[in-house]
């Protein structure tokens, strides 16, 4: 008996380790999958695609070779294009979203490169920040209506789209105010057989057209309205330059006068900028520092980028912490002291 035992004892005291070194194999491979999984998973849910207008940050968080300046767009916008981020008309109604301005410029279909400064850019047609020179939201100057087509400027400076569309903005070069209100140029076929020194046409001139009081009321008369041609009969052709940008303007000043706009286009905005260069719809083109300062009375600048969320919520929790009241006992008094940090004051993102 006490031979039989002592070979059994180390027998099952074998099998027994090599029994748990197979279950402390198996438990360390299920936390080395477990790992990968949660590793992989919060790298998937920190990859977010930007929404439209927006330019996805540089994913090695490097930061650009060149500080981003003002780049102003010119568009020959197309008809059914709306002048937004989104379609919220679509998402509310159940239908099919319509494409946007921005979508259209991103995809880089429209270029046309007019400085010769932009040719060594050619070869990186399709890829936006390198061309473009924007790394962060594109915002459209003004709007147009999903039926007009022509000329829409678009820029990355917040500030210049403040400053055209404000009558009492100031220019940023000599910080005072416009010359004058930046005018927009249309050519509109509306309903009607109207002569050149009709009477509607005359209060225009003079005295301007009142909208309906939801609107703004009264308009100011407008800078020029001509008769182009008579397609038809019963259609006039007009070209009408105004120095306001209200919500649908023009067409709410012919259906006041009883007519009504069946096609409108914008030809121009201030006294230079037209579609030469960008006839096709859809092309687009990017303007030269001259022509944004003589058109618009704006100087390009540097634009101050908008830091990730991340980095902001980690710097205002840094900010905090450091503000916090700290108490320190010295015997039986309890002082309190508190630490401040001296920051600057970063300027507003424009």
């Amino acid at each position: 008996m006490d031979g039989v035992s002592i070979v059994s004892i180390p027998s099952f005291a074998a099998y027994n380790i090599m029994i748990r070194g197979c279950e402390l194999r198996h438990v360390l491979l299920g936390i080395f999958i477990l790992l990968s999984v949660v590793v992989c998973s919060s790298a998937f849910s920190n990859h977010k695609h930007p929404r439209p207008g927006q330019i996805p940050h540089n994913t090695d968080n490097r930061e650009p070779t060149e500080k981003e300046k003002t780049v102003v767009i010119a568009y020959h916008k197309p008809a059914n294009v709306i002048t937004s981020h989104s379609d919220e008309q679509a998402l509310s109604e159940g239908h099919a979203r319509r494409s946007t301005v921005y979508d259209d410029i991103q995809s880089m279909k429209g270029w046309v490169i007019v400085d010769p400064q932009q040719q060594h850019s050619q070869h990186n047609n399709n890829n936006w920040q390198r061309a473009t020179g924007i790394h962060s939201k594109l915002h459209a100057i003004g709007r147009l209506d999903c039926d007009t087509t022509g000329l829409l400027l678009l820029t990355n400076d917040g500030g210049l789209v403040h400053h055209v569309t404000n009558p009492n903005a100031k220019s940023n070069a000599n910080k005072k105010k416009k010359k004058k209100s930046i005018s927009k140029t249309y050519h509109a076929v509306i309903m009607g057989y109207h002569e050149q020194d009709c009477d509607s046409f005359q209060q225009m001139r003079t005295e301007g057209m009142d909208i309906g009081s939801k609107y703004g009321g009264v308009t100011r008369p407008v800078i020029d309205l001509t008769v182009l041609d008579h397609p038809t009969p019963k259609s006039t052709q007009v070209s009408i330059t105004i120095g306001e940008g209200r919500n649908r303007q023009v067409r709410r000043m012919f259906h006041a006068m009883g007519s009504g706009v069946m096609k409108l286009k914008r030809v121009q905005i201030g006294d230079n900028l037209t579609l030469d260069g960008i006839e096709q719809e859809g092309q687009w083109r990017i303007l030269a520092p001259q022509e944004v300062s003589r058109a618009l009375e704006w100087s390009a600048r540097n634009i101050q980028q908008k830091q990730p969320r991340n980095q902001q919520s980690t710097r205002k929790r840094n900010h905090t912490n450091n503000n916090k009241p700290t108490k320190a006992t010295h015997g039986t008094a309890t002082t309190t002291t508190t630490t401040t940090t001296t920051t600057t004051s970063r300027p507003e993102r424009q």
